[in-house]
Parts: C-alpha cells; structure tokens; sequence
C-alpha cells in the first residue's frame, strides 16, 4: 500500500508519483543558493505592502521597499523632471524626492513634491503595492514610467478626497480640470530622513 504527500515541494513530482505510482521522487526542488534563508528576494520582497491591510510593513532597517528591486538607471531630482515634464513624458524614469501626501484611504497613491507646490503623483503598477500612511516626509526614489495627463474635474475631486479622507482637513474643490505629472511605479524605496 503507497501513501501519498500532496504537499511535496515539487509539484511535477508529486504529479508524477500520483500518476506512476512510484514510491519516490528522485528530483528535487532547487536548492536555494548557500547563505540564503530558501525564499528568493524578489519574492520575499514582492509580498511586502501588498495589500492595504500590510500597507504599513517597513523592512528591519527601517526602509520601505515596494515592487521591482530598482534598476541602475539615472536617479533624477523631482524638481528636473517637473522642469522637463513635456520632453520626458512617456519615457521610464527613477525619480528622487520627498514624499508630500499619501492616499489617507488606501495608501494606494502618493506624491512626490518639488517646489512651488509642484509635484508628481505616483500611483503603483497593477494596484500591485500600498505605501505606509506615514510616508509623507519620507526620501522616495520611485521607478516607473512617467506621463503628463489631464484628470478631468470628476477624477481630480476623487484624489483629492482620498488625500484628506480621515483627516481634519477639508478637501478643496476642484472646478476645472487638472494637469497632472504622474508615475506609475514598478519599484519604490522609502527612507525616513
């Protein structure tokens, strides 16, 4: 009589031992690389701040990290890339600065903020990540693809809601529709200053 373990760690294994009716597997999972705790980083990372619910998780040093690692790419300051915004709309960008207000609701979207009330709204791909409520303050390198848009009046009134949901401020009216610099990003790091 042959027992079988549903939870092997090789599901092609446990498949082929349901089907032959072999005793054993000799094929094993991979074996993670020597120093490593068995989950790959990309994943460990993957599942940090996926849902609101785990929006406030912060890494043991301290720093947030959101979606892809971030590339090697050129880190550009959030006041050039405002300054440039019409010749580097459409383009993928790693962008510095300071985090301004966070989605009071969710933590699904956050800004980042230059000079002169300026800023660039960044949201995360896929609704794939969330960012801790305490965010604003923080030093934020985001990576994504940056765009100029135009929210409509209805869109730009929902955002601006979602930033003051919960606090004591009460939300501005918006009557005209709004240009807006946006990131959607793939990758974030937050770090307190």
């Amino acid at each position: 009589r042959m027992s079988f373990e549903p939870s092997h760690p090789n599901p092609t294994c446990a498949a082929l031992l349901l089907l032959s009716g072999l005793a054993a597997c000799t094929q094993s999972a991979p074996e993670p690389p020597a120093g490593t705790t068995g989950a790959p980083a990309a994943t460990a990372r993957a599942d940090k701040g996926t849902r609101p619910a785990t929006r406030d998780q912060v890494d043991p040093d301290g720093v947030v990290r959101r979606g892809k690692p971030l590339g090697d790419a050129k880190q550009w300051p959030v006041d050039e890339v405002i300054a440039r915004a019409s010749e580097l709309d459409g383009q993928t960008l790693a962008i510095t600065g300071e985090v301004g207000a966070v989605c009071s609701k969710k933590g699904c979207w956050m800004s980042l903020d230059g000079e002169d009330d300026r800023q660039i709204r960044v949201t995360f791909e896929d609704y794939g990540f969330f960012v801790p409520k305490k965010s604003p303050g923080m030093k934020a390198v985001v990576e994504g693809r940056f765009a100029v848009k135009t929210l409509d009046v209805e869109k730009a009134q929902h955002l601006e809601n979602d930033r003051v949901e919960g606090t004591s401020e009460a939300p501005q009216k918006i009557t005209e529709p709004k240009r807006e610099l946006t990131l959607v990003a793939r990758g974030l790091e937050l770090r307190p200053i």
